[in-house]
């Protein structure tokens, strides 16, 4: 894969006690935590009615698409998210094993583009929206599939990725998330001195970011400052940087 080239126009994230630019800072510099409290951001700007369907982490994608002026226009969008509506998945198949009868309601909110359809429905936004999944490549994923659509020619794309821990049943065979947490990033095409780029990394793997959490280690770029980062992937790392 050739470099992918860039610009990020705005961006916002939310994780319990983290969520502005200056305390994603702090985080990043080791003075702010994330907490393990049961936080939900505010989406008071959702209808009532989504607003009570809606689980944590989409939540937590709909205030990050919404922080980034997801009502403002029909950008084209692309929704990342390793595992998704996991738990509800997890409680529907426990109730299969149980022989009990299925919740239509949590059914359709179950499937992996629940956060890009919600945010069609809330926002209005007709235009095209992805969502995706990649194991350790997720986030890689989706700049690559924002960045394509900016080289297509979209002056604007919406990426959003979002993820949580994952349910007990599942720890024991996979990497567990240790948050809840979601970023939104505009990207728009290049702009002289704010230049983004992305592309697969092929030399020695020691300054890899150990983070477990894809998510968090692109927070490390997008809120500390840092013009560089090397992210694992699945076969290959990823090299990130910026002007």
């Amino acid at each position: 894969m050739s470099k992918l080239s860039f610009s990020i126009e705005r961006w916002a994230a939310w994780a319990p006690g983290v969520e502005t630019p200056a305390q994603w800072a702090a985080w990043s510099a080791g003075t702010r935590p994330i907490t393990d409290e049961p936080d939900r951001p505010d989406v008071g700007f959702l209808p009532p009615m989504l607003r009570r369907r809606t689980s944590r982490i989409t939540k937590a994608a709909l205030w990050a698409a919404h922080q980034c002026g997801a009502g403002e226009n029909a950008w084209p969008t692309v929704f990342s998210s390793r595992h998704g509506e996991l738990h509800r998945s997890h409680g529907l198949l426990t109730e299969l094993a149980r022989e009990e009868p299925l919740s239509p309601n949590a059914f359709s909110l179950s499937v992996h583009n629940t956060a890009s359809g919600l945010n069609s429905i809330a926002t209005g936004n007709r235009a095209p929206s992805t969502a995706l999944a990649a194991g350790l490549d997720t986030v890689a994923a989706g700049v690559i599939e924002a960045a394509g659509r900016i080289h297509a020619g979209a002056e604007r794309v919406l990426l959003v990725h979002a993820d949580e821990r994952m349910p007990a049943f599942y720890r024991p065979w996979a990497e567990d998330r240790p948050v809840v947490f979601a970023f939104g990033v505009l990207l728009c095409p290049p702009l002289s001195g704010a230049t983004w780029s992305l592309e697969r990394y092929r030399g020695p793997a020691a300054e890899v970011s150990a983070e477990s959490a894809p998510g968090l280690a692109f927070m490390h770029l997008l809120a500390g400052g840092r013009d560089r980062l090397l992210m694992a992937g699945e076969r290959n790392p990823w090299l990130w940087g910026r002007d």
